[in-house]
């Protein structure tokens, strides 16, 4: 939901989200490529840099579709992404 509330230009909403998911992972497994693509939508690349990299961190089984998935258009200039990209092993 929200990734859908960041698309549809309702920044408040996806930002309640994500700190809903925030407070999940005190609790149980949450993928950060989640909050990554949702702060990435929102146009906040810092954040979504940031929680790219704890995906990393967190050997999230998503990684594998960070070259490929179209969500990473915006960012596929900044260095720390294709740092990434390279760490994660993707050809």
């Amino acid at each position: 939901m929200g990734l859908i509330y960041a698309y549809q230009g309702k920044r408040q909403e996806a930002l309640e989200i994500i700190r809903q998911l925030n407070e999940r992972s005190k609790h149980t497994y949450v993928d950060s490529r989640n909050l990554a693509d949702i702060y990435l939508a929102l146009g906040d690349t810092e954040q979504a840099l940031a929680y790219l990299q704890k995906a990393y961190e967190e050997h999230s089984p998503f990684m594998t579709e960070l070259k490929h998935d179209r969500i990473y258009d915006p960012i596929r200039s900044d260095p720390r992404y294709n740092e990434l990209v390279k760490r994660v092993g993707i050809p």
